[in-house]
């Protein structure tokens, strides 16, 4: 799957307000593995995930390049219940933060 992202940053001091729009593309490429019968998990899913932004190319006089790179699983214990784990590296080009993360999300169906 892949989509367009567009959000917005907003930067505020005593004197300004300025608006940045982002948008950037996210590719994801997943396949299902099953576990056979006498698993208590249905399947694995290995993902791996790719998302560019280069401010540059929609607001002038910004050069900051975003880029992240996940890797995760997806256990799907049965056709209701999905626990998904990701890891996120994270790069800035210009304005470099430590902030690649840990992702554990639970998802049930009622």
């Amino acid at each position: 799957r892949s989509y367009l992202i567009q959000s917005e940053e907003i930067l505020i001091n005593n004197q300004a307000e300025k608006i940045f729009p982002n948008t950037g593309f996210m590719a994801e490429l997943s396949f299902k593995q099953g576990l056979g019968e006498n698993s208590k998990i249905d399947a694995v899913i290995p993902k791996i995930r790719f998302d560019q932004l280069d401010k540059s190319m929609f607001v002038e006089g910004t050069d900051d390049v975003y880029t992240t790179i996940s890797f995760g699983l997806n256990f799907q214990i049965n056709s209701n219940f999905l626990l998904s784990l990701d890891h996120n590296w994270i790069n800035e080009k210009n304005f470099s933060l430590d902030n690649n993360r840990m992702v554990a999300r639970v998802s049930a169906n009622f």
